[in-house]
């Protein structure tokens, strides 16, 4: 152990760059400061499919709220050009990826250095690590996991009230641990003008003390994407196909292994036929 812990703080001094092969996309991979070593680990995946069977047109704006180091941008990448625009207020995971953006050429692809809410303001950002993928602003979510050294304040705006000059939204990915409910309140008026898929996480419980809070965020949720008149699908990855179930109502539990196939849902415009009956 002590000396693999030597061989990673060594690791850590070295800025280079690998290279990634997504079916026949070629990308360049920077890894700075051990942050992007995540991207090494992106493969073909259910969402790659879901965007080609979306058939976007190149008109067509992707927003990607809660980017990270660009997982999601570089698996969209794989499979369209189309416009993208990522959410991201972590200023570490944002400095990446300018350099992931740089170096891999990607036009078209925007960075906005924020978080989305349901209103403009500072808030906390808890953080394990400099380029946490858990870091949130939902301080109750994994009580006592964050380094409070980590923890700093962060701009979030309601996205309705942006303007970015996105003439169609054509899909969005939220993943944003544990505050999808003020993402998408924020963009109650961007939903119903453009009517959007919405994929979103909606993590399971990491304590018996936030299961009760978490679940009324969840039904919360649900009651506001049926007033809008989405309907939902949990995108079940557990078995050798990818399964959209049907369903109306979401039960949390306390996370296990099993949730991480489990946590991310779709929501569905109910007018639009749905691509997988």
């Amino acid at each position: 152990m002590f000396i693999k812990a030597i061989l990673k703080k060594l690791h850590s001094k070295f800025n280079y760059t690998k290279t990634l092969h997504i079916g026949a996309k070629r990308f360049k991979i920077p890894i700075m400061d051990n942050m992007g070593l995540l991207n090494l680990k992106v493969r073909d995946s259910w969402f790659m499919t879901l965007v080609k069977d979306c058939a976007l047109k190149p008109n067509m704006h992707f927003i990607d709220v809660g980017v990270n180091v660009g997982q999601t941008l570089i698996q969209y990448r794989a499979v369209s050009d189309a416009p993208y625009w990522g959410f991201e207020p972590n200023p570490a995971c944002v400095h990446y990826l300018k350099t992931l953006i740089e170096k891999n050429r990607f036009t078209q692809t925007h960075i906005i250095p924020v978080g989305l809410s349901q209103q403009t303001s500072l808030q906390l950002f808890y953080l394990k690590h400099a380029a946490d993928s858990a870091g949130t602003i939902i301080d109750t979510l994994r009580p006592g996991f964050y380094n409070t050294d980590q923890q700093q304040f962060v701009p979030v705006f309601e996205f309705d009230t942006l303007d970015c000059s996105i003439e169609s939204v054509g899909l969005i990915k939220i993943d944003v641990e544990g505050a999808e409910l003020e993402v998408l309140t924020g963009m109650q008026n961007t939903l119903a003008l453009h009517r959007p898929p919405v994929i979103c996480e909606i993590l399971d419980a990491h304590s018996e003390h936030s299961l009760n809070a978490m679940q009324e965020r969840a039904h919360q949720l649900i009651a506001r994407m049926k007033d809008l008149n989405y309907v939902m699908y949990r995108i079940n990855q557990s078995a050798v196909n990818v399964v959209y179930e049907r369903i109306e109502s979401i039960q949390l539990k306390l996370w296990t292994e099993e949730s991480a196939f489990l946590n991310d849902y779709l929501f569905w415009p109910a007018a639009v036929p749905f691509i997988y009956n």
